[in-house]
């Protein structure tokens, strides 16, 4: 588990005082879901990448709502996000 620590393979709890950084569940014997359990899960990954795709898109495209200026201005920008320009 260190391993992950220094790779910063983590997350906070602000709301605890003490120790607040952790390190991701990790269970080295994989689960087992139902048919049912699973496409629950497929679909709620499946309706996250969506929002996640529109709202990349509407950023990086013209006519967004912040429009191509806001997005190209920053230095964080990569080709990789450029969504079909």
């Amino acid at each position: 588990m260190r391993p992950l620590l220094r790779r910063g393979v983590t997350f906070t709890v602000y709301a605890e005082s003490a120790g607040t950084e952790r390190i991701f569940p990790f269970d080295p014997i994989p689960r087992i879901f139902s048919h049912q359990e699973w496409r629950r899960i497929a679909d709620g990954v499946e309706q996250r990448v969506r929002a996640l795709n529109a709202f990349l898109r509407d950023v990086y495209t013209t006519g967004g709502s912040c429009g191509t200026d806001a997005s190209r201005a920053s230095w964080f920008t990569r080709p990789t996000c450029s969504c079909g320009r």
